[in-house]
Order: C-alpha cells, then sequence, then structure tokens
C-alpha cells in the first residue's frame, strides 16, 4: 500500500509538473508581453501536452505576432502606452498644440543620380535611423518616413512638458549628428 501510495504520488507530481510548469511559463511571458517584452521563455516550438494549454500558447504567439506587426504601423510608444494602460484604444480628437519637425536630406535627387543604388539605400538609412534615435531620445514621436524625409511631433499622444524645447533639442543634437556622420 505504500508502494503504491509513493508510485501515485510520483506520478501525480509528474502529471502536476507537466501541467503547471507551462502556465507559470505563459504567465510570465504575458507580463514580459504587457511590460513591451519580445524575449520570452516559452520554447513555442514545444507545446504542451495539455490541449488547453497548448491552445493557450498557440493564442499567445498569435497575440505577440499581432501586436509586433501593429508596432510596424503605430510609433511604439503608442503601441506600448495600449499595452499597459487599461484603457481601451477609442476613435476621437483632442485639441493639442503640437510641435512639429521635418527634416530631409539637402541635395537628394543630386545624390540620387549620382550614387549606387545600394549606397544611396545606405545615406538613407543612416540618415532615417540616427534622427528616429535623437527624436526618441528627446521624447519624440516619429510619425512618418517621407521618401528621404522624417516628420516627428512633441506633446502627443502623451503630453509634454517643453516639446518645443524638446524638438528644438532634437534638430540641434541632429545637426551635430549628421555634421560627424557627413565628414
Amino acid at each position: 500500500a505504500v508502494c503504491i501510495s509513493l508510485v501515485t504520488v510520483a506520478v501525480t507530481a509528474f502529471v502536476m509538473y507537466g501541467f503547471v510548469r507551462p502556465l507559470v511559463t505563459i504567465s510570465n511571458d504575458m507580463l514580459k508581453l504587457s511590460d513591451f517584452q519580445w524575449s520570452f521563455e516559452s520554447d513555442h516550438n514545444r507545446l504542451s501536452r495539455f490541449t488547453e494549454i497548448e491552445t493557450t500558447e498557440k493564442a499567445l504567439i498569435r497575440v505577440v505576432k499581432a501586436i509586433k506587426s501593429f508596432a510596424k504601423f503605430v510609433p511604439v510608444p503608442v503601441v506600448r502606452d495600449l499595452i499597459q494602460s487599461d484603457a481601451v484604444a477609442e476613435l476621437g480628437v483632442e485639441a493639442r498644440v503640437l510641435t512639429v519637425l521635418f527634416c530631409d536630406i539637402s541635395n537628394f535627387s543630386f545624390l540620387a543620380d549620382r550614387l549606387p543604388a545600394n549606397d544611396l539605400l545606405a545615406v538613407i538609412s543612416d540618415f532615417l535611423q540616427t534622427m528616429s534615435c535623437v527624436i526618441a531620445t528627446n521624447e519624440g514621436t516619429v510619425d512618418k518616413y517621407i521618401g528621404d524625409g522624417i516628420m516627428a511631433f512633441w506633446n502627443a499622444p502623451n503630453p509634454g512638458a517643453q516639446h518645443a524645447c524638446r524638438a528644438c533639442t532634437s534638430a540641434l543634437q541632429a545637426r551635430r549628428v549628421l555634421e560627424s556622420l557627413n565628414a
């Protein structure tokens, strides 16, 4: 009877470990997702033996892919705020003063006529990446890339103190960084 009880306890512990461990991993992954982190504990190539847990793991994978896709078209800070808030996004407008920055590569047509396509792509990529980093550092939101240009704004979607000053700081920092990039 003791031997059967020990075997029963061992089998129960093994089954429960196989049940609880994936749930803990999914829970941790959901917390990371709510903090907008993409590196997960789950080995999504090895799904659970339990149908309900496997379904939950697959759903989590789909949610992550959907959020990553959404973040490609909506500024990442906006997506992060949506994930981290308990609010549901609603269609609407709010009157607010914004500071807007437009910046592009001077003499781009001249460069485009003279540089090989790969070199031109490298110039545009360096420029847009540099500008995006400077804007993000100063709490701006990149609205869009327009050919060789970039448009950004401050004071939305969340209000920001000194938004005009931050935009000007971005412009001055970008100028310094781009001068060293052009050297």
